[in-house]
């Protein structure tokens, strides 16, 4: 029996000369071998190759890589931002973006009632206000819209725009590519199931070193 046929049956392995054994050891009927030419050794090199392949792949199947970008619903828009249509006085906080410091700043988009229907308003723990594009609405955003506010908003002359982005730059972290700094800045909200996940997502890309995603902060949530 040739070499090459057994390299590609399950049992291939256990067909290749063992460290000590010969051909001949394992050869049947009179004992002597078959001569081993360049298609067998091709064979035997291919066989390897494969093997090792699916020994990596298995090897890199852990939890860290399994992470996978999954596709969210950017037209997704709530039917009112008011419970029983009822505004509050204090309004609605549509979004919260809280960094992890030792004060524990934390910044908020917040919707109220307006005569042309909604304001919109970006305000933090110290009393700030940032101008919001747009800053009144007719009816409650999308979520790509909500996403294209918060990304568009300036912190100042000397900070990146982006709620989410320009704080991570202004504090040197991105690009860093220590998963650590991930969990800086944390995004939630009640009123968007999306926009959490949204943002984990990018934040793990402009961290972790993903060039692009810094140049589409901008425009990634009105696509």
């Amino acid at each position: 029996m040739r070499a090459s046929h057994l390299l590609f049956s399950p049992t291939a392995w256990a067909a290749w000369p063992s460290s000590g054994e010969s051909f001949r050891d394992q050869a049947g009927g009179d004992g002597s071998p078959d001569p081993i030419t360049a298609e067998d050794v091709e064979a035997f090199v291919v066989c390897v190759s494969v093997r090792v392949l699916i020994v990596g792949d298995r090897q890199s199947a852990g939890p860290e890589n399994d992470r996978v970008m999954t596709a969210i619903d950017l037209s997704y828009r709530p039917e009112s931002y008011w419970p029983d249509h009822d505004p509050p006085e204090e309004g609605v906080v549509l979004a919260s973006i809280s960094v992890e410091s030792v004060l524990g700043d934390t910044t908020w988009v917040t919707a109220l009632a307006h005569e042309s229907g909604i304001r919109l308003r970006v305000h933090d723990d110290n009393d700030s206000d940032h101008p919001a594009q747009p800053e009144t609405a007719p009816s409650p955003l999308s979520l790509g819209e909500l996403i294209e506010l918060m990304d568009n908003v300036s912190l100042g002359d000397e900070i990146a725009p982006g709620l989410v982005y320009g704080l991570l730059d202004y504090n040197s972290l991105v690009g860093t590519g220590n998963r650590g700094d991930t969990d800086f800045i944390a995004v939630t909200s009640e009123v968007y199931p999306g926009l959490s996940e949204h943002y984990d997502q990018r934040i793990e890309a402009w961290v972790m070193g993903d060039h692009g995603a810094g140049a589409d902060r901008r425009t990634e949530g009105s696509r």
